[in-house]
């Protein structure tokens, strides 16, 4: 992270570059872009999967830390990056980046039918396209060549799944659904785990007679991401080798606590609202995003009232969500600096919905302030770029 203010100039250029297509030009070099364009690459090349041989520490400049990952993105992006390399060599990065954004509208479009469909009630759902659409997470994500646009479609799938079970109940193909979405999730990204345990749960609250069908919805995912769990063992040591992936571990301790708990609340709040969060815009940043961190806090909390007074098997459902992912995050950082929040994208959806609950509910009662908190979210890190 640079914390040198950047010009006026390339703050904008910024902003224009990431709203025109992605053959437009390339978006400012951010995290690990390059290392998932490299594992593309190779499966596009070699026909097979690679193998992480160092840490991220070691391979970072060679992009060459991300082959430890699950595989399901890149073979996906394979046909991409093959059009792109025959048709404009050197270039290709841009092509596989439509798959990106694929997967990432894709997502979008799921959730905004699942809430809408689940309430019966537009203004919820338009408010979580648009949180959506502009928060940091999506936006960032969902244009640049990462596994992450795959999770979160796969994780839009699996929240409107439940949505669907809660509204009208489970059968055959619903249960079917929800085993391949999961297997899919699993296969995709370890973290989808954290939110496997959801899709059983849904069923026990739903009907506490279906047994079997909460022993399916957790046993066959498992059983069919084993043998990739399996190769994680045989390779690194580790069925899920964090090491191999992140590196020596950095743990917290009391000589770091006090830069490490400042950089994790600021850079969270940082990255899920804004898609530029490397850009550090000075003096305005202390006023600005504390303030993004109060709007968060209190969209989520009015959301959360509203939901578990609406309907508590969901709310239920989304303090599980929100509680195993808070705990994996703090668990992370624990060991590493991790502070993004895109590590909160298997539980995005749910915190999504929330937000656009909570919105929803402050404009019945008062319609500029909760559309006035939603601007606020989406056009104060913008202006502190511009600083």
């Amino acid at each position: 992270m640079d914390s040198a203010s950047p010009r006026p100039g390339r703050a904008v250029l910024a902003c224009l570059q990431h709203r025109l297509p992605p053959f437009a030009g390339a978006i400012p070099e951010f995290n690990d872009e390059a290392a998932h364009l490299n594992y593309v690459r190779f499966v596009s090349e070699w026909g097979r999967l690679p193998v992480q041989t160092e840490s991220v520490q070691e391979g970072f400049k060679r992009g060459e830390f991300e082959y430890y990952q699950a595989p399901l993105y890149y073979p996906l992006a394979r046909p991409f990056y093959s059009i792109g390399h025959k048709l404009a060599p050197g270039r290709d990065v841009y092509w596989v980046r439509l798959v990106s954004i694929f997967f990432s509208v894709a997502g979008m479009i799921v959730l905004y039918l699942s809430v809408r469909s689940f309430l019966g009630n537009s203004i919820p759902s338009t408010l979580v396209l648009i949180l959506g659409a502009f928060s940091g997470v999506p936006l960032r994500f969902g244009c640049i060549v990462t596994n992450d646009s795959l999770l979160f479609l796969l994780c839009c799938l699996y929240f409107a799944l439940m949505l669907e079970i809660l509204r009208s109940g489970c059968d055959l193909r619903l249960l079917t659904a929800g085993v391949l979405i999961a297997v899919a999730g699993l296969w995709t990204k370890a973290s989808f785990l954290l939110i496997l345990p959801l899709f059983p749960i849904v069923l026990a609250f739903n009907s506490s007679r279906a047994r079997w069908k909460r022993i399916l919805a957790l046993i066959l995912p498992l059983l069919a991401i084993f043998p990739w769990y399996l190769r994680n063992y045989l390779l690194y040591g580790d069925w899920l080798p964090i090491i191999t992936g992140f590196g020596t571990p950095d743990l917290l301790s009391a000589d770091n606590f006090a830069s490490r708990i400042y950089i994790l609340a600021n850079y969270f709040v940082r990255s899920l609202v804004f898609p530029y969060d490397e850009l550090w815009g000075g003096w305005p940043d202390k006023l600005i995003y504390p303030l993004e961190g109060l709007v968060f806090l209190l969209l989520l909390i009015v959301g959360y009232n509203a939901v578990f007074h609406q309907n508590r098997r969901i709310a239920r459902i989304i303090a599980i969500a929100l509680t195993l992912n808070l705990t994996s995050y703090l668990y992370l950082n624990f060991h590493y600096s991790q502070a993004e929040a895109r590590y909160f994208l298997p539980a995005l959806p749910f915190v999504l919905t929330l937000l656009a609950w909570g919105a929803a509910h402050l404009c019945r009662i008062h319609r500029n302030c909760g559309l006035g908190l939603i601007a606020l979210w989406i056009i104060l890190p913008w202006l502190t770029i511009l600083w």
